[in-house]
């Protein structure tokens, strides 16, 4: 079948295909996902153990090396590497491209399976498909008070089981996290004195506890017509329950309680994390998308269900009145990834409609024809529109890559519509008919046109086969343009003849010159009237814009005739020419020698937001970390106080105009920089945890964006946080790593961890002394320095005089300290942890003191840790 001419005689054939494809298209546009980021699907599980308590080596030895041990030989395993840390321990395994995230999870949960047995006190690890490196949160949501006298701390609870649900049942939402509160537990504060005048020793305690705090089926009993369940109820509810349990029996015969030794205290844990937004104690909850989200339409949700959480008689409102607080709950979003989404969306559209309008400019300066112009306008949108659905038969989605590649393709679109159309017009030049001439000239160079556009398609055809990351990074851009590219063939040889021959005119060959190219299609300045008495009163007015226009753009009529005799003289001989060549050639090999931008795998973006990591000496605890983000919040203060300021008001501009100037360290130079003054800050934000502190703000300019890391780093110099690794940087656009989303990643592999150390320390200080330390960041950021220990040795021949073993004596210490989960405790429907903790630790936590600690012994005497340990 002849495709040209059944176009051109079926006008309206080829009318309806382009209205469906456009209808398609708009479908589609509606559907597919939106996002900052093209998607890499990369099988990344992740399994987390937590072990209250527990030190990072005993994480390692008694939870992560028994896990890989039964992980290690599943199929498909790229890498699995872990981190152990106090209290936790992640392992995260990477598979091969194309390997089935269900089957992967099925089948780590089953190999977790058999792992024997974990060490008491250890939860059951939690397996996700997750990567806990790479984490880009879609919302950062502060949940506060507006009474002064609540520590919103205390409704740690509160968020994770209320708010944290209503949050997840999003549509969209695939995870929530809560940071910086205190959880709840109950308390069995022993005194050992007591303990050792009843001859009752901590372990059994402890299993009177166990034993006693738990409930037993007993299976189904019929009962004439029914089955009745039985259940043994004993698990703990109150504090009575646990203060009424029978440890052991007296001298006299009568009962020694629980109440009798200790006493049972519902409170909260002793905090691992803090969150500081402006100088005040938060509690910080962050959001992430499901894959394959549209991530607009998933935070346009989770708005509407925050506000539905602040309205009146929401979730939050009733919380404060049933705790009779004087304010208010609330949950404020401070962070919004579809901001920047909306801006680079924006901004790609407002560049392709910018090249477009230029482009339409540059064809009628050459064309000279309106009407030619105008089949090029509405063929052009056609493929554009058209390539979203092949983007969403795909499966993928809009960004700022694909958008990208789109705007890219639009001058191949321009290319072939150009080419079919000027031969047609010059067929109908010869005085042909504009439908023959359609046919005919079309069918002259379609062939041309079809090895252009496969040209253009085999160069980004190669992106497509490539599975790795890099393919799927540049994936979008590739289907984008091949698309277009296709598409634009298909409607050049199509929608083109049939607007050409029904919009084109013909042209009489006697009234044809090199001066008229159109018959009445073009502006002409040659052709205006000029005798004024000849022509009406009307046709005079209208001429004024004409002449208006022939003296200030008629040189535009010129210039293409001017360009072709240019061309003709450059071309006249064959010296010529390969002069031409030769310059045109030196210029661009020139050009790009001099114009190449630095190299890097992906761009960095201008993010509104910047982060700063400050990694303390090992062993800081919490309050001193506290302390340091108070003084780091002085430096920053000003600038979040100017930044909450009305815009245009007078204390706004006396606040611009005492900010202070700082700075900016050229580590490359290893010499201070210029001084700047950095813009006010929107949000600020402070967080430490698991021995990492890490903070960030969002500026209000967010043109901006730039001067805030020297502000950071300003406020964590030497003298306001001593010993401390500090640097930050502006979250990159690809969440990949690193500070710039080009990272590239060194692994230290070896049987002895000292030799590891100072490998990895000295290639650490090379690559920070040529690249600067705020590019270098180790993982963990302080292996080079080892974190402080204390080791108690059980005297083992001692331990036996007083009838004690080596565990019982772990026992007591843990005790001691922290304390010992023993079981779990029912308190208004929910579950805490049950935690034995000797009075004397409570609220006590100099190391000094731990040599004199009361251990109760069988004998009922009461001595000293130093009597049973060194």
């Amino acid at each position: 079948m002849d495709l040209i001419r059944g176009a051109i005689s079926q006008p309206v054939t080829v009318a309806v295909g382009v209205i469906l494809t456009i209808m398609a298209g708009l479908v589609a546009l509606s559907r597919i996902p939106v996002q900052l980021t093209p998607s890499v699907e990369d099988t990344i599980i992740s399994v987390s153990t937590t072990w209250e308590g527990a030190s990072p080596r005993e994480i390692e030895q008694e939870v992560i090396d028994k896990q890989e041990e039964k992980l290690q030989g599943l199929s498909n395993l790229r890498s699995m590497t872990s981190e152990s840390q106090q209290g936790s321990g992640r392992i995260r395994m990477e598979f091969n491209i194309g390997t089935d995230q269900e089957t992967a999870l099925r089948q780590i949960s089953d190999k977790l399976r058999e792992v024997p047995e974990y060490p008491p006190d250890v939860d059951e690890p939690i397996v996700e498909a997750t990567d806990f490196q790479n984490r880009d949160f879609i919302a950062w949501i502060i949940f506060g008070s507006t009474d002064p006298t609540l520590d919103i701390r205390t409704l740690q609870d509160f968020a994770e089981d209320r708010i944290r649900p209503a949050l997840e049942r999003v549509p969209g939402v695939s995870e929530i996290g809560v940071l910086g509160g205190f959880e709840r537990e109950a308390q069995i504060r022993f005194d050992p004195v007591l303990l050792a005048q009843r001859g009752i020793t901590v372990s059994q305690l402890v299993e009177v506890i166990r034993r006693t705090n738990v409930d037993v089926s007993a299976g189904e009993l019929a009962d004439v017509k029914s089955n009745v369940r039985v259940r043994t109820i004993s698990q703990y509810n109150n504090v009575e329950d646990v203060e009424n349990t029978v440890i052991t029996y007296g001298q006299t015969g009568g009962p020694v309680l629980v109440r009798d030794v200790a006493e049972v205290v519902e409170t909260y844990k002793e905090p691992f994390s803090f969150v500081r937004s402006k100088g005040k104690q938060v509690i910080a909850i962050n959001a992430q998308r499901e894959i394959g989200s549209n991530v607009i339409e998933v935070m346009e949700r989770l708005t509407a269900k925050i506000d539905e959480l602040n309205a009146p008689g929401g979730i939050l409102d009733t919380q404060a009145r049933k705790i009779g607080l004087n304010g208010e709950l609330t949950l404020t979003k401070v962070y919004d990834q579809t901001v920047y989404i909306d801006q680079a969306i924006d901004l790609v559209q407002e560049n392709i409609w910018v090249g477009g309008l230029l482009a339409v400019m540059a064809l009628l300066i050459f064309l000279r024809s309106f009407r030619s112009v105008a089949i090029i306008a509405i063929s052009t949108p056609i493929s554009v529109v058209g390539a979203i659905v092949a983007m969403v038969a795909f499966g993928r989605t809009v960004n700022v890559i694909s958008l990208a590649g789109m705007a890219f393709a639009i001058g191949m679109v321009v290319d072939n519509a150009i080419v079919i159309l000027e031969n047609i017009y010059r067929h109908i030049e010869m005085a042909k008919r504009p439908f023959p001439a359609a046919y005919e000239a079309t069918r002259e160079v379609w062939g041309a046109v079809l090895a252009a556009t496969l040209t253009n398609i085999c160069v980004f055809v190669p992106i497509l086969l490539i599975q790795e990351e890099a393919g799927q990074l540049f994936r979008d851009i590739a289907l984008a343009v091949c698309a277009t590219a296709a598409l634009s063939l298909l409607v050049s040889v199509t929608v083109v003849p049939v607007m050409a021959a029904r919009m084109l005119k013909s042209i009489d060959k006697r009234k044809t010159t090199s001066q008229s190219a159109r018959s009445g299609d073009h502006f002409d300045a040659k052709r205006l009237p000029t005798t004024p008495s000849k022509a009406s009163t009307l046709r005079r007015v209208a001429n004024v814009p004409l002449r208006v226009m022939r003296v200030l753009f008629g040189w535009l009529d010129r210039l293409p005739d001017w360009l072709s005799r240019t061309i003709y003289r450059l071309s006249g001989s064959v010296l010529a020419r390969l002069a031409v060549v030769v310059g045109l050639t030196a210029a661009s090999l020139l050009g790009t020698y001099f114009l190449m931008p630095p190299s890097d795998y992906l761009p960095k973006g201008n993010r509104n937001l910047v982060f700063g990591l400050i990694i303390p000496p090992p062993g800081y605890n919490l309050n001193q970390q506290e302390q340091i983000g108070e003084r780091v919040e002085a430096t920053i203060r000003p600038f979040w106080e100017a930044g909450d300021l009305p815009d245009g008001s007078p204390e706004k501009q006396q606040a611009l105009a005492a900010l202070p100037a700082v700075r900016e360290f050229d580590f490359m130079r290893g010499a201070p920089g210029d001084p700047i003054v950095p813009p006010p800050i929107d949000n600020y934000f402070y967080v430490a945890f698991d021995g990492i502190m890490f903070h960030g703000a969002i500026a209000e300019d967010e043109n901006r964006v730039v001067d805030i890391p020297p502000l950071f780093n300003h406020a964590t110099r030497g003298e306001v946080a001593p010993g401390m690794l500090a640097f930050a940087h502006q979250a990159p656009l690809f969440q990949l790593g690193g500070t710039t989303g080009s990272a590239v990643k060194i692994d230290f592999v070896g049987d002895d961890l000292t030799s590891v150390s100072k490998a990895a320390s000295t290639i650490m200080m090379q690559l920070g002394a040529k690249y600067g330390f705020h590019t270098v960041q180790p993982s963990p950021g302080n292996f080079n320095t080892p974190g402080p220990e204390l080791q108690i040795v059980p005297n083992r021949v001692r331990l036996a005089d007083v009838g004690l073993s080596p565990s019982d004596l772990g026992l007591m210490v843990q005790a001691t300290g922290d304390g010992a989960i023993i079981g779990e405790y029912r308190v208004g429907g929910e579950t805490i942890d049950l935690k034995l903790i000797s009075k004397q630790a409570v609220n006590q936590r100099l190391i000094e003191n731990l040599d004199d600690a009361p251990m109760a012994t069988l004998s009922g005497q009461v001595v000293p840790l130093r009597t049973l340990a060194e």
